[in-house]
């Protein structure tokens, strides 16, 4: 069964499944980074709770073995989850009220000119090739990791200002997601158990320092942070390469004037080519630190 087949068959069994109160449509979504996926959107008619469940995952289950008819009910007892999880009395107004929403806002950075559409319909603050983004943080256990954009109609909703979304975010950012700093070969020890020999890395492996947040997720916002990027400078006594690994974290590199600096840029496109998601994508530009005034800029010998 191709992908058509299966949507419009899991799509007459969910509407069945979920009754005449429930609407099910397949939706195109807009992803970071331009991205486009098809995603099933489920509501109760005149409720504001839809969650999206995204048809390539489900696709990949059918083709694993997964019935359409079991998938269904998947499908529909993720729903209802998330649904008792939302109208719990405390969760019931999470979204609508400033005042409830405004603890779990937080900042990430993405790229402008890749998101340029999406940045149109969303709050944002231009940095450099970049732009700092607002998110809702999701609390309960079924959904750890999930987050919502804000938009400008979230903005509205609430009756703020940009100023105060932006100050409210960066206070929780600073406060509940603090700096990690490692070096590479502590952090790929640390995380993943792995010791690569120096000699395989070259003479700057130990140079080489991630930056991200504890959690390790939208964590190259922190390059922002105050005072960051100035103690990495004083530690090496030295400017640094800002080097752009993902949304997640970005990688710094001290400017001894020992590296080719050339192929820092070649370095971070086939990264990105060949390695991160493309929605994870941050940018294909490395950054400078200038150690003397504190500035982060477009390094200078990008093309």
């Amino acid at each position: 069964m191709d992908c058509q087949m299966f949507k419009e068959q899991l799509a007459a069994l969910l509407k069945r499944k979920a009754g005449d109160d429930f609407e099910v449509k397949v939706e195109t979504v807009q992803k970071l980074n331009g991205i486009e996926k098809e995603a099933f959107v489920i509501s109760r008619k005149k409720d504001w709770i839809a969650p999206t469940i995204y048809v390539e995952l489900l696709y990949e289950c059918y083709q694993q073995g997964v019935p359409v008819p079991r998938i269904a009910e998947k499908v529909m007892e993720q729903y209802r989850k998330v649904e008792a999880e939302a109208k719990r009395p405390e969760r019931a107004s999470f979204f609508t009220s400033w005042e409830n929403a405004a603890p779990q806002i937080y900042c990430e950075l993405i790229h402008a000119e890749k998101n340029r559409a999406l940045l149109s319909e969303i709050p944002h603050k231009k940095f450099l090739d970049l732009a700092v983004v607002y998110y809702y943080q999701m609390q309960g256990n079924h959904m750890p990791d999930a987050t919502i954009l804000i938009r400008e109609t979230h903005r509205r909703l609430w009756g703020i200002s940009a100023e105060e979304l932006d100050a409210r975010a960066w206070e929780n950012t600073l406060r509940d997601l603090p700096v990690r700093t490692d070096s590479l070969m502590v952090y790929l020890k640390e995380e993943y158990g792995i010791s690569i020999p120096l000699l395989e890395l070259g003479p700057l492996a130990e140079q080489f320092y991630l930056v991200s947040n504890r959690k390790g997720k939208l964590g190259a916002i922190c390059m922002c942070y105050p005072g960051v990027l100035e103690s990495l400078s004083q530690r090496f006594e030295a400017s640094l390469y800002v080097i752009p690994s993902s949304i997640h974290e970005c990688m710094v590199l001290p400017d001894y004037d020992v590296f080719p600096e050339e192929c820092l840029s070649d370095m971070v496109r086939d990264v990105n080519e060949e390695t991160v998601n493309p929605q994870e994508i941050l940018s294909d530009h490395v950054y400078y630190y200038h150690r003397e005034s504190g500035e982060l800029t477009l390094y200078a010998g990008e093309p």
